[in-house]
């Protein structure tokens, strides 16, 4: 059941003409960023309601806390909103991911129990600790560039994976590997950042 946490008396528009709603449902996530960038509310509620739900879940696991994730949740596609015009994204589902993921390094790091959520994670954990020395758009960039050291095959894998959100069992049969391969490559890969952010430290 679709649970609706946006406050849309938040999103101003002016007038405009957009597609009837059911067209929505049949363009790509790039063609709803298109036309969200012309101010047609048609074009956010459908890409709200593609995404809302994972990165609802993704937040979850993280915090434990309906009321911390509802906001959570709201903070992204109200950023989104307002950022409308001048959004440039390649890969809309990678991009949304990264919008709650700052959303949380946000949230960690104003909250009085951010050592009680930190142990809640899983691998990520060790990013969300650095935290306490660098801003996240420093971090994140330093990130990049350490993934950018990996292998191909390693690089692509732990993107699909973190980034993308894909199970182990899904990146197998895109990149035709065995899902202990892939394990293997996300393990090595953060074997690697973990290593390479000791040093950042």
């Amino acid at each position: 059941m679709e649970i609706r946490f946006i406050n849309h008396n938040l999103f101003q528009h002016s007038h405009y003409t957009e597609l009837p709603p059911e067209n929505y449902h049949h363009i790509t996530d790039l063609e709803l960023v298109e036309h969200l960038s012309k101010d047609e509310m048609g074009a956010f509620d459908e890409l709200y309601n593609r995404y809302w739900e994972k990165l609802y879940q993704f937040a979850f696991k993280i915090f434990r806390d309906d009321e911390i994730c509802r906001d959570i949740i709201q903070e992204v596609f109200l950023d989104i909103w307002r950022r409308r015009h001048e959004l440039k994204i390649r890969h809309v589902s990678s991009f949304m991911y990264q919008m709650t993921k700052f959303q949380v390094a946000n949230q960690i790091r104003k909250s009085k129990t951010r050592k009680a959520y930190l142990e809640t994670m899983n691998e990520v954990s060790f990013v969300y600790h650095v935290l306490e020395q660098v801003e996240f758009n420093e971090l994140n960039s330093y990130l990049s560039e350490t993934m950018a050291e990996l292998p191909e095959k390693c690089r692509t894998v732990f993107y699909m994976s973190r980034f993308e959100n894909l199970s182990n069992k899904e990146i197998g049969e895109k990149m035709n590997i065995s899902v202990s391969t892939v394990e293997k490559h996300i393990h090595k890969a953060l074997k690697f950042i973990r290593s390479s952010l000791h040093r950042f430290q």
